[in-house]
């Protein structure tokens, strides 16, 4: 059996929906993140043709300090997510990731990219994974499949994003790449 962890890149994720898509409340499409963890594992177990056991979540988000009704409608995001990736996989551990949106010179900044490289690499040294699963096609994490490639060769690195907007650094240093394009019919809400 196979074990790795998936690290949820949720700005990129959504961004790239709404772009796809459009936004919610236009009848756009939403991810089932249950749905998605499902999906994701079976594409994985096809890949290593092998049982896939995920044993963490990590969902990276970011809210706005001082706006308490984003800062109430994440919560209810994460609450949403949680549940429904129990539903789903209750064997896997949910650990959200917030990080407060900095508003500067027409750009939101936020840490999460950082806290998610940290995670990914903290987790391949200490838990003895098989696999990590990267859910954003953020070009800006190219340095950190760089890292896993060159200090842990034997742990496969899967990147799960739309292939239209997947950096191609990153789908290129990738063991694996799933396309969400691919997905998003099993895993949006119906």
């Amino acid at each position: 059996m196979k074990v790795g962890n998936f690290y949820l890149d949720n700005a990129n994720l959504l961004n790239h929906l709404r772009q796809l898509f459009g936004r919610r409340e236009q009848g756009g499409a939403v991810i089932d993140y249950g749905k998605l963890c499902l999906a994701v594992k079976e594409e994985l177990e096809g890949y290593f043709n092998e049982p896939v056991r995920v044993l963490e979540l990590y969902l990276y988000d970011g809210f706005v300090k001082n706006d308490e009704e984003k800062r109430l409608k994440k919560a209810r995001f994460v609450f949403s997510v949680e549940k429904r990736l129990k539903e789903a996989c209750p064997e896997v551990s949910f650990k959200p990731r917030l990080f407060e949106v900095y508003l500067g010179k027409g750009k939101r900044l936020k840490g999460d990219d950082v806290q998610l490289a940290l995670d990914v690499c903290n987790d391949a040294r200490d838990k003895g994974l098989n696999f990590v699963a990267l859910f954003s096609g953020d070009g800006d994490f190219e340095s950190l499949l760089e890292h896993l490639e060159l200090r842990y060769p034997e742990l496969v690195r899967v990147v799960v994003s739309f292939k239209t907007f997947c950096s191609k650094c990153l789908y290129d240093r990738a063991h694996y790449f799933i396309d969400l394009e691919e997905l998003i019919k099993s895993v949006r809400f119906a």
